[in-house]
C-alpha cells in the first residue's frame, strides 16, 4: 500500500483543502471546529484494491473481510489479475465468492492481463474518462470507480454524488429538514470544486459523528 504521507490525498493536503473551503464556507467552517479534519483513506493503486471492491458489494465489512483472507490464502497470499485468472471457478467459489462475483473478478483480470484495462493509460484519462473506464467493466459501477479514483488514486475532485452517506451528510451540514436529491446536492456543493475528494472525505466523517451523536 502507498504511504498516506506521499499519497496525492495526504493528511496534511486534506486538511489543507478543507481550510481553502472552510474560508468560503461558514457551515464548513463550523463543522471543522467542531469534529476536526478526516483521516487519510489511502488504498493501493490497481487490480487488488479493484478485486477487493468487487468482493465487498453488498456484503458486511467483516464478511468481506473474511472472504478476501480466504482468498488470499487460496491464491498463496497473492491477488493478482494472473493467479485470479488461472483459478478454475468452482475454486474461487471455495472462497465464498457468488458466482456472479467469479466472474467479475475473472473479467477484471483478464481485462488488466489483456491489456484492455491498462492503470497506467487510466492515470492519465481525466476524472469523466477514468470513470467511463471503470464502470464501463463487469461488476465496476459508478460508484465503485469514483471511489478507486479518490483512495487509491487521490484524484482531488471526485464528489460520488449517488453515497447516501455524502447525500444526508450535506443534509446535516446545510440544516435541511428534508432530503434533498443527489443532482439538488451536488449543485449545492458546486463552490467545493475542485476540492471534493478532501470534503467527500469531510462529509463521511461529519456522518459519522451524527451517527454516533444519535447513539444512547
Amino acid at each position: 500500500m502507498e504511504s498516506a504521507a506521499l499519497h496525492p490525498l495526504s493528511e496534511s493536503r486534506i486538511e489543507a483543502s478543507i481550510r481553502a473551503v472552510a474560508a468560503q464556507d461558514a457551515d464548513v467552517a463550523r463543522e471543522v471546529s467542531r469534529i476536526g479534519f478526516p483521516p487519510a483513506r489511502v488504498r493501493a493503486r490497481g487490480f487488488t484494491t479493484l478485486c477487493r471492491a468487487i468482493v465487498s458489494q453488498q456484503l458486511s465489512v467483516k464478511a468481506a473481510a473474511s472472504i478476501s483472507e480466504r482468498l488470499v490464502a487460496l491464491l498463496d497470499g497473492e491477488l493478482s489479475a494472473e493467479r485470479i485468472q488461472a483459478s478454475r471457478p468452482e475454486a474461487l467459489r471455495s472462497a465464498g465468492l457468488s458466482a456472479r462475483k467469479v466472474e467479475y473478478v475473472q473479467s477484471l483480470a483478464e481485462a488488466v492481463t489483456s491489456g484492455r484495462l491498462s492503470f497506467t493509460q487510466l492515470a492519465e484519462q481525466n476524472d469523466e474518462e477514468a470513470i467511463a473506464t471503470l464502470s464501463g467493466l463487469r461488476g465496476l459501477g459508478r460508484w465503485t470507480a469514483e471511489i478507486y479514483l479518490l483512495s487509491a488514486e487521490g484524484r482531488a475532485d471526485i464528489w460520488p454524488a449517488n453515497d447516501l452517506a455524502l447525500i444526508k451528510g450535506v443534509q446535516r451540514l446545510r440544516g435541511w429538514q428534508e432530503t434533498r436529491s443527489a443532482k439538488a446536492v451536488r449543485e449545492n456543493i458546486e463552490p467545493w470544486r475542485p476540492q471534493r475528494s478532501a470534503m467527500a472525505l469531510f462529509i463521511w466523517k461529519l456522518y459519522g459523528s451524527a451517527t454516533l451523536d444519535s447513539q444512547p
